[in-house]
């Protein structure tokens, strides 16, 4: 049971993902970011679960960014507690045998997809979830041909922007959701992809209607509250970890020298310290340029909510403490070359 009220248009969107399932339809939920797919999807799966056999169902398979496993089993955690999980960290620990004798949901990324799809094949999964299905636009990518690999009972596709500026990539996310229903390439591009053919548009639209739901905070604004707040938490990978780690041992040691008459002569020993493992956390190079390849967990889940809301056309303010860390976002996104403005106020001046 989901411990949780969905709001009206959730609860819509869990009906549409159980009647795909009574027809046997895959299909892709496109709801806006902040509007509660990975809720509806929760419900569904519990749905799935309930509906079962006596023999028990298959577990779900979880295919989502690097820097959005943590949120699925926050969720799961927080909404779903009956739910047994496991987030996948490393291809090591993918144990096929134990996942489906005791774990409900699996949730991986898309790298493991791709490096473990000869296991995953093997299990013919309750539900086969790609989130943040944009990932495997690209129908020659290595990820979207290992998704088209899976057996599942179910499949379904979480994504805000499912209709992209090619019109291929709705066929590859398609050809996962629900193989054949927009024919093969050759048949696509000569029904569909069309540009001198105004009926082409309408003749697709119609073909995905029945599986494709999509709502956005403007359709349901009604049915929100006057404020969304989230928290996104991101789990640190091993070598960002140690650096933590260290730099723990080491203020607790120093600390623990300086004892009770260093601290009440240096009152500021502790806050520093804990400055410290405060910029480790938003990105290692904050205490040590050495640490600037070193993968930041946090950065990675901000740039991760960033392109959700560029791709749906919205505009961010992002804060920080850190005007380094603001010179490494905007390095970023000097690399995407993308559009932004900088503000610090540094020698009195906007830039």
């Amino acid at each position: 049971m989901l411990e949780a009220e969905l709001r009206p248009y959730q609860t819509e969107g869990f009906h549409f993902l159980s009647y795909l399932a009574t027809n046997r339809f895959g299909g892709i939920l496109a709801d806006d970011m902040g509007l509660g797919k990975t809720m509806q999807a929760l419900a569904w799966i519990l749905w799935l679960r309930e509906k079962s056999d006596d023999d028990g169902p298959a577990p779900a398979l979880v295919v989502a960014p690097k820097s959005v496993l943590d949120v699925w089993a926050t969720e799961i955690e927080r909404h779903a507690p009956l739910l047994t999980y496991q987030v996948l960290r490393s291809r090591e620990d993918l144990e096929i045998d134990h996942v489906v004798k005791e774990v409900d949901v699996l949730i991986i990324n898309y790298a493991q997809l791709r490096s473990s799809i000869e296991e995953l094949r093997k299990v013919c999964w309750v539900a086969a979830i790609l989130d943040e299905g944009q990932q495997i636009k690209n129908p020659d990518s290595k990820a979207a041909k290992a998704s088209r690999m899976l057996e599942a009972e179910n499949r379904l596709v979480l994504s805000g922007t499912p209709i992209e500026n090619r019109l291929l990539d709705v066929w590859s996310l398609m050809a996962f959701a629900m193989p054949g229903v927009l024919g093969d390439r050759k048949y696509f591009r000569e029904r569909f992809d069309r540009r001198k053919d105004v009926t082409a548009q309408g003749r697709l639209t119609a073909r995905l209607r029945p599986f494709l739901l999509r709502r956005t905070k403007n359709q349901v604004a009604l049915d929100l509250p006057p404020k969304v707040e989230e928290e996104v938490l991101c789990q640190m990978d091993e070598e960002q970890q140690q650096l933590y780690d260290a730099e723990c041992a080491r203020a607790r040691t120093n600390l623990l020298e300086m004892g009770e008459d260093g601290l009440k002569s240096q009152p500021f020993a502790i806050l520093q310290a804990l400055m410290r493992l405060r910029q480790i956390c938003c990105h290692p190079t904050l205490i040590d340029d050495a640490h600037r390849d070193v993968e930041s967990a946090k950065m990675e889940a901000l740039f991760y909510l960033l392109n959700q809301l560029r791709e749906e056309g919205h505009k961010a303010l992002v804060f920080s403490q850190f005007t380094s860390l603001l010179s490494l976002v905007e390095a970023r996104l000097e690399e995407e070359d993308r559009p932004y403005h900088l503000l610090t106020g540094k020698n009195g001046k906007q830039e």
